[in-house]
Formats: structure tokens, C-alpha cells, sequence
């Protein structure tokens, strides 16, 4: 059997949620190749899958070309996520004996994915698909080093997935909060509610963290602008994450003793 899985499907289907699946078979010390087409410069799921698996090799769009034959040579796992706003026949990748596996929605119309040609396993995932999937629209926001304050943040969000800055689809992001966690944000048109997941990542204590974070919206008419200026008032000021820092430390020096 192919090491090496391609993995397609609409928005919102689950594609990431199943690859974070197979990611948990696999002992700690197995080599693991992820690659998200589509991603380009903003590695949000690859920066949780990376949360998952200690030797997940996350490729970018300039050395997967050679990272992938790499890994297919050692018979590492390796996975391929391909963006819904990519077209399936413009796939040209650098690899033998891929097997092509599509997640479709339970629910909705059909789309292009039920019938690729090249697919070979057929999964149903979650979400519903929409009948306007060409209209979609795509917004992405980078907040690497911003820290949330977590009521204001709430209320952001609610009000996101409730269609106050336009139809959303699907919408997931991962958040710094001001007590030093991260966490995964994910919402899905036809699903209840929202998941918020934190993830294994230290608590950032001192400073601003580090690691990745950034909101990916996908939908209809979205309000980029009130999207950024929302999210700028939630954002956590130096002063303010000093404070915040400073009592989290003296209470956990306090628990300590």
C-alpha cells in the first residue's frame, strides 16, 4: 500500500480533522511528512498538526519538491492537503503511487469531489456542502504575537459565526490567550456550536509567544475590514500582558509553596 495520501475535499469537510486521525496511529518516533497545498505563507493547520505528533515534518511550497521524494524514499507517511480553492486537474506533484482519498459532506449538493476520477476512497466527513461554492471567498488574518483577552474575545467571535461580517462557512484559528495558553478555534456551517481546543504548546509567561496564530474565514461577503478592526480591540497591550504575566507567576509561586 502507498505511504504517500492525498487527501481533497470542499470546505469545512474535515480534511485536517482526519489527518490529525491518522496522525495518533503512529508511534513517537515515526517520521511523518504533512504538506497543505493551498496554504502558501500561513501554516494554521500544519501548526496544529505539529502540536500532535513530535516528528511531523511540515513542507513548505519551496522544499517540498525535494522533502517529498525524500520521505517517499525512506517510506515515511506522508500526507497532502489540498485546499478547496484548488483545482483538482492542476495537481502536478513530484511523486509515484499517491492515493487519492476525498472527504464529501453528508449532507448537500454534490460537487466537484464526488466525482473525481482519480479518487480512490471516498469518506464521508462533516458539514454541509453549499450549492455556492464557487462564490466563496477567503480571509485570512495573521496574529503572531498578538495575545486575546478572552471575554473580548468571545464576543468576536460569536459575533463572526453569527454573520455579523458576512455569511461565514467555516472559520478556525489558533489564539494566543492572556493567561499563556493557545487555542484552536474551529467552526463549521450545519455543525452546533464551535470547538475550542488547547493546544500542547508551553505557556508563554514572559513576553509575547512566539508561535504561530491566525484566523482563516471562509464565506460570502465577508467584512474584511470590520473583521481586522474587531479583532484589534481585542488584542492584549504590553502594559496590560505585563500585569496579567506578573499575577499568573506570583500565583503560580504561590501554588508551588
Amino acid at each position: 500500500m502507498s505511504n504517500v495520501f492525498l487527501v481533497a475535499g470542499p470546505s469545512g469537510v474535515g480534511k485536517t480533522h482526519w489527518i490529525a486521525q491518522q496522525l495518533q496511529q503512529y508511534p513517537p518516533s515515526q517520521q511523518i511528512a504533512y504538506l497543505n497545498l493551498g496554504a502558501g505563507s500561513f501554516p494554521l493547520d500544519a501548526s496544529y498538526l505539529q502540536t500532535l505528533h513530535p516528528k511531523l515534518d511540515c513542507l513548505s511550497d519551496e522544499n517540498a519538491p525535494v522533502k517529498l521524494v525524500e520521505h517517499q524514499g525512506a517510506t515515511n507517511p506522508i500526507y497532502i492537503e489540498v485546499g478547496f480553492h484548488i483545482a483538482l486537474d492542476s495537481l502536478v506533484l513530484p511523486l509515484v503511487d499517491c492515493r487519492n482519498i476525498v472527504l464529501v459532506p453528508p449532507k448537500g449538493p454534490e460537487t466537484d469531489w464526488h466525482h473525481w476520477p482519480e479518487a480512490e476512497e471516498v469518506i464521508v466527513g462533516v458539514g454541509t456542502a453549499t450549492e455556492s461554492i464557487v462564490n466563496l471567498q477567503m480571509q485570512r488574518a495573521l496574529l503572531s504575537g498578538e495575545v486575546f483577552d478572552p471575554p473580548s474575545l468571545d464576543v468576536f467571535w460569536q459575533e463572526l459565526i453569527q454573520g455579523a461580517y458576512g455569511a461565514v462557512q467555516r472559520a478556525k484559528a489558533i489564539f494566543n490567550i492572556a493567561d499563556g495558553q493557545t487555542f484552536l478555534f474551529n467552526f463549521i456551517s450545519g455543525l452546533e456550536g464551535s470547538d475550542y481546543l488547547p493546544l500542547n504548546r508551553p505557556l508563554c509567561l514572559d513576553g509575547r509567544p512566539q508561535g504561530f496564530s491566525g484566523l482563516e474565514i471562509v464565506g460570502e461577503g465577508l467584512d474584511g475590514a470590520g473583521i481586522r478592526e474587531t479583532l484589534q480591540d481585542c488584542f492584549v497591550a504590553d502594559e496590560m500582558l505585563a500585569q496579567y504575566q506578573a499575577y499568573l507567576k506570583t500565583e503560580q509561586a504561590t501554588i508551588a509553596n
